[in-house]
């Protein structure tokens, strides 16, 4: 016996027909402006010694990245709930217009303090943008093409951090660190100009009103159904899995492998084009196997990547293909968690539950680095990062098992909810 929950994109909520490719630039515009928040968490990573030397960071040097991913994750569920009281598209304008002020302001910078405190201005507009750009996509489409969409979106989030050190690398020795951030400036006013006049509040799922008529209780039990639980619980082991192992490459590549800022973001580019080609591969699979099968062969494939990075310790090529494999495996429990717990998402809802999940992402990555850096600390180098590599596939594996039981039996339905 099988029985449909419904969920947030029902017939008469489907955006209309005569939206048409419309929706699919709208998607392009929303996923470049969601690039731009993951890429600035790793763009500065290479480029910290040159904005070190340039500003005398000095103590300060860590607060150059906390300062912009500490307001980014915890301010994440507010912005949700604020998303979903002022609009989606207003939100994310809003959110947009703030980061690219606070990115430029971040380029002019003469000194750490004015550096940091632009860096915080560019993680609160990050906040309020990232579960707009979540909830919009989930407003924008329904059925089979949400899942598309979804998969493209969770490509996006994972190969945005591969790709932000691949950036970092080339700006810095091309044209200094200041244009790390200037980069964002002319991408946040395009993306913004042409999004007024691409997403149409018609195109939107959610019907004019549904914030006064929403049930209370509705978004509480939401966030504790199964397949939230379930795609939170996913989302957290692939985000802390994903963002580890990157600190883990780098400190092979800068530290053991001798490999240059350039160099070193380049090696990122099989890992960002696999975590790319993963997440489609897993909205594909999502159509006709259940999550939970998903989830857990992905997570096989991580054990076999991350298995082949410990067992060549100091290898630079055998780090590289390690963590691009098991980022081949990350991408479809990527959109696997996304899909799932956003499933059940009520459209006057949809901003808070993508708030939810993205902080989950950002908190998990953060989780992740902390983890791989203590054997770092704790053992030299080639060696510290080796056993991270070990650890990681001892956790993939174990991994592995907790989504085989703690994501839904049923599989994402085409309709957008799920079937048992």
């Amino acid at each position: 016996m099988s029985h449909t929950i419904h969920v947030s994109t029902t017939a008469s909520h489907r955006p209309p027909d005569s939206a048409g490719a419309r929706r699919w630039w709208a998607l392009a515009l929303i996923c470049l402006a969601q690039f731009m928040l993951i890429l600035d968490v790793t763009v500065v990573n290479v480029a910290l010694p040159s904005i070190d030397s340039d500003l005398g960071l000095g103590d300060a040097i860590g607060w150059t990245i906390a300062a912009y991913t500490l307001p980014f994750g915890l301010l994440l569920i507010a912005g949700g709930l604020l998303a979903d009281r002022i609009g989606l598209r207003v939100a994310f304008l809003v959110g947009l217009a703030l980061f690219t002020i606070a990115s430029l302001g971040a380029a002019a910078a003469t000194e750490p303090g004015m550096l940091i405190l632009f860096r915080a201005g560019q993680g609160v507009g990050a906040a309020l943008l990232s579960p707009a750009a979540l909830g919009l996509v989930l407003s924008l489409f329904s059925g089979a093409a949400r899942n598309r969409a979804l998969a493209v979106w969770a490509g996006i989030g994972g190969a945005g951090a591969a790709i932000g050190a691949v950036l970092g690398g080339v700006l810095t020795e091309t044209g200094g660190w200041r244009w790390v951030f200037v980069v964002n400036v002319p991408v946040g006013v395009l993306v913004g100009t042409l999004v007024l006049f691409v997403v149409r509040g018609s195109m939107l799922a959610r019907p004019a009103g549904a914030g006064r008529r929403r049930d209370p209780g509705s978004m509480m039990r939401a966030l504790r159904s199964r397949p939230v639980v379930g795609g939170v619980v996913a989302m957290l082991l692939a985000s802390m899995l994903l963002i580890g192992s990157f600190f883990a490459l780098t400190i092979t590549l800068q530290d053991a492998a001798a490999f240059g800022p350039l160099a070193a973001g380049l090696a990122f580019l099989p890992a960002a084009v696999a975590v790319a080609l993963g997440a489609q591969v897993g909205a594909h699979l999502l159509a006709h196997l259940p999550a939970r099968t998903v989830g857990a062969a992905a997570f096989a494939v991580v054990v076999a990547g991350f298995a082949i990075a410990w067992l060549a310790p100091g290898s630079a090529p055998a780090a590289v293909a390690g963590v691009a494999v098991a980022a081949l495996g990350l991408g479809p429990v990527l959109v696997t968690a996304t899909a799932t717990a956003t499933s059940q998402a009520m459209p006057e809802d949809s901003g808070t539950v993508s708030g939810v999940v993205n902080t989950v992402h950002d908190v998990g990555g953060g989780i992740g680095v902390l983890a791989a850096s203590l054997p770092v600390v704790v053992a030299a180098t080639a060696s510290g990062s080796s056993i991270v590599f070990g650890l990681a596939a001892g956790a993939a594996l174990v991994a592995g098992l907790v989504v085989s039981t703690a994501l839904p039996r049923g599989r994402v339905a085409a309709t957008g909810g799920m079937h048992h």
